[in-house]
């Protein structure tokens, strides 16, 4: 989870627990189990990986302890923004860089206008998905200054599920993204 703070980088990570703390904590809650800090950043690290992969792979909501809320792969439509004269506007969706380059190349005159080629998603039907803390149910105080940023690992893990056919994942729709006001 990433905390913002005001002062510096905008996603900076300030926390105030990180694993030394977590370590330190746990030999002082149980003085009686001894291990080393090796193995509990190792195992640390499987449990993290095993509710990733789950995520990922499974379409699995993840319950946070505490009542912290829920972690989860979300989906949502993309959607043409139309402005005057029904013209579309498509600056929200991604740019295809790899396309767009081999485009510059065969074009000039389309590089120095800028001109971009971007991504439709029609390989998931015109959904984009994301990781997810649904935080309707957390506990905590000041839960817009806390977010969740997945390793780009696991996006990139997203990615490859999205685009391989065999996989059949069902993710949830989110429904916030859904509604056209």
């Amino acid at each position: 989870m990433l905390v913002y703070s005001r002062e510096g980088c905008h996603n900076k990570t300030n926390a105030e627990f990180k694993s030394t703390e977590m370590y330190n904590f746990y030999r002082v809650k149980y003085p009686d189990m001894k291990i080393s800090k090796q193995k509990f950043t190792a195992i640390c690290r499987a449990y993290n990986t095993f509710i990733m992969t789950e995520m990922v792979t499974n379409g699995v909501e993840f319950y946070l302890p505490f009542r912290m809320g829920t972690l989860s792969v979300r989906k949502y439509p993309t959607r043409p923004i139309l402005i005057n004269n029904n013209k579309v506007l498509v600056s929200h969706l991604p740019v295809d860089w790899v396309a767009t380059k081999a485009y510059w190349e065969k074009n000039p005159k389309a590089r120095e206008e800028k001109k971009l080629i971007r991504l439709s998603n029609e390989h998931t039907n015109g959904y984009r998905y994301k990781f997810y803390w649904d935080k309707r149910t957390c506990l905590t105080h000041n839960q817009t200054h806390y977010s969740f940023m997945a390793a780009r690992q696991w996006r990139v893990a997203l990615a490859k599920v999205l685009k391989d056919e065999n996989i059949t994942t069902a993710f949830y729709l989110d429904e916030t993204k859904t509604q056209i006001n």
